[in-house]
C-alpha cells in the first residue's frame, strides 16, 4: 500500500453488537459452536437494507481526494444464448458504479473498453490511479416481476412467470501501485416485486450507490 493512500479501518456497530450477542449467549450456557452460528448469522443479516446487501472482506474507508480506476465489468463465464441480456446488464452495472463513485470521488477514472485484471492495472497505472476496481457480473435475472409482465406472463413457462430481478456481482479492489489485493466485495441486489419498470439499470444503482457510501465512509 503506498503512503499515499491510508485507508481508514471504521469502529462497526455490528462488532458492539456481536460482542453483547455472545456475551449474553456464554452467560446463558450455550455451546460455543452454537453461539458462533448464531452470531454469524446475525452479523450476515445485519448487512441487509433495502433488499441490498454489499458484503466486504475488510471494513475501511477511502480519502475523497484517492484517483480510483473503475475496469469494465467481466463476465466469469462464455456467453451463450442463455445469457442474452448479461451484455446489457454489465452496461447498465458499469454506468451505476460509475455515477456512484464520481458522487464520492472525483478523481475517478473509467476504463473504454474490456480489459482483464493484468490489463486494467496497466491502465490505472498510465492514468495515475491508485485503487483499481475490476468488477464481475456472475448473475443477472431478469425475471417477470412488473405488473405488464405479469399480465403477459399466460405464455411462458411456469418457472418463469413471476420473481424478482436478481443481480449478483463481485468488485475486486486492487493496489495499482503494487498489484496487492486490498478487498473483496460481493453485492446481492433484488428488485422489488410488482415494480413499475423492469430495467437492468435500476437493480444496480441502489447497491452501488450504498457501496460507494461504505467506501467513503458517508454510510448511514
Amino acid at each position: 500500500m503506498p503512503e499515499s493512500i491510508k485507508l481508514t479501518y471504521l469502529p462497526r456497530l455490528a462488532f458492539r453488537v456481536a460482542c453483547l450477542i455472545i456475551a449474553a449467549l456464554v452467560l446463558s450456557g450455550c455451546t460455543a459452536a452454537y453461539t458462533g452460528h448464531l452470531v454469524g448469522a446475525g452479523l450476515q443479516h445485519m448487512h441487509l437494507k433495502d433488499q441490498q446487501a454489499v458484503l466486504r472482506s475488510n471494513v475501511w474507508r477511502l480519502p475523497l481526494n484517492t484517483r480510483l480506476f473503475l475496469a469494465r465489468p467481466q463476465f466469469p463465464h462464455v456467453l451463450d444464448d442463455k445469457h442474452t441480456s448479461m451484455p446489457r446488464a454489465r452496461t447498465a452495472l458499469h454506468q451505476a458504479l460509475e455515477l456512484a463513485l464520481r458522487h464520492d470521488f472525483p478523481n475517478l477514472s473509467i476504463a473504454k473498453a474490456d480489459l482483464n485484471q493484468q490489463e486494467a492495472l496497466l491502465a490505472a497505472r498510465l492514468n495515475g490511479a491508485q485503487i483499481a476496481l475490476i468488477p464481475q457480473l456472475f448473475q443477472y435475472t431478469n425475471a417477470k416481476n412488473t405488473w405488464r409482465e405479469y399480465s403477459e406472463s399466460a405464455a411462458l413457462p411456469e418457472q418463469a412467470r413471476f420473481g424478482r430481478d436478481t443481480a449478483v456481482f463481485q468488485i475486486v479492489v486492487l493496489d495499482v501501485v503494487t498489484g496487492a489485493h486490498i478487498d473483496t466485495v460481493t453485492a446481492t441486489t433484488n428488485q422489488r416485486l410488482f415494480a413499475n419498470a423492469s430495467q437492468a439499470a435500476e437493480i444496480y444503482q441502489n447497491a452501488s450507490a450504498r457501496y460507494a457510501q461504505m467506501l467513503s465512509g458517508r454510510e448511514p
